[in-house]
């Protein structure tokens, strides 16, 4: 009887180790999903990456408190489920990143640096190069989305960009005693990308809306602290 009183005493202890280690394990695991649109999702560690590539070059003792930090990394986690809509939209429609465009857009990014010098900013930085690769992989991914799905939608007619200089005339003749410059070709064009940047990021903001409806979203932003 008392052997049997022992091992139940036993068990108990290893039952209150057990959940006393429970209790004293880490709350957030890397592997934990943070965020999910569709089929596209993020883990804890995916986020850590990709927050520590955007402060790249950015000053550290921006986000020294504790309160700035957390917010600076809410908003971040809005702009990757942005992101995440996004692409799981292309994971719909079978596109992927091309590697010749990526291969390219390295190039572009690495030419600032001296031979060599381009690598060390990853080491610099405690940023993994693959991170950085992937985070470069989704932005191109959106990019060429938006492209196909968005600026085809987007038109500037003459008579928009006429009442467009207009009305930067007016402004400039309430704020100025001289008098405006003529309209010139360089002005019209100008204005014109002006009025496509404009539309298109209405377009941009009714496509994402349209992809809100059209996936299911799950979001732990309790996760991030």
């Amino acid at each position: 009887m008392r052997a049997g009183k022992k091992g139940l005493m036993k068990g108990r202890g290893l039952v209150v180790l057990l959940f006393l280690a429970a209790c004293s394990a880490p709350p957030a695991p890397l592997d934990l999903v943070v965020a999910r649109v569709g089929e596209t999702s993020l883990s804890l560690a995916d986020f850590e990456s990709r927050f520590l590539i955007s402060r790249m070059g950015g000053d550290p003792e921006e986000l020294a408190e504790p309160e700035s930090r957390n917010l600076a990394r809410k908003k971040f986690l809005a702009q990757l489920v942005e992101e995440m809509l996004v692409l799981e939209r292309a994971r719909e429609l079978g596109i992927r990143p091309d590697p010749a465009r990526l291969e390219k857009a390295v190039a572009d990014v690495s030419e600032g640096y001296p031979p060599g010098a381009f690598e060390g900013v990853f080491a610099r930085q405690a940023v993994r190069e693959s991170a950085w690769m992937r985070a470069l992989e989704c932005r191109l991914l959106v990019e060429e989305l938006i492209g196909r799905e968005v600026e085809p939608k987007v038109q500037v007619a003459d008579e928009e960009i006429a009442a467009f200089l207009e009305r930067k005339m007016d402004v400039y003749a309430l704020t100025s005693s001289f008098e405006p410059p003529p309209e010139s070709q360089a002005q019209w064009e100008a204005a014109g990308r002006e009025l496509f940047r404009q539309k298109k990021e209405d377009a941009y903001r009714k496509w994402l809306s349209e992809l809100k409806e059209r996936y299911v979203i799950e979001i732990h932003r309790e996760r991030l602290e």
